[in-house]
């Protein structure tokens, strides 16, 4: 539900500090989809935030990620699909 999206949110914010304080880079913005990276000395944190229904398809660099929310290791290979109304948040491993 909305309301623990929200405190995961917060937490994450909280415990990362590439995504209280890091540079900001702007990676994708067209139609309902706007992805950004906050990166802090060798950390990177990619967002992905996909308002739309459909999914879409997001390119980003290639590499070991972490889902930030479930902590499961996830491979980029340059692409990344990311379904309708959801949003994406990985950690460089």
């Amino acid at each position: 539900d909305l309301l623990e999206f929200t405190r995961t949110c917060t937490s994450l914010r909280l415990n990362h500090p590439a995504l209280q304080r890091g540079a900001y880079r702007t990676l994708y913005a067209t139609g309902m989809t706007y992805a950004f990276e906050r990166s802090l000395e060798r950390t990177r944190i990619v967002t992905v935030i996909n308002a739309d229904a459909g999914a879409v398809t997001v390119t980003l660099e290639p590499g070991m990620y972490l889902d930030a929310f479930s902590g499961e290791p996830l491979e980029v290979a340059g692409m990344l699909e990311v379904a309708g109304r959801t949003a994406r948040v990985l950690k460089s491993a």
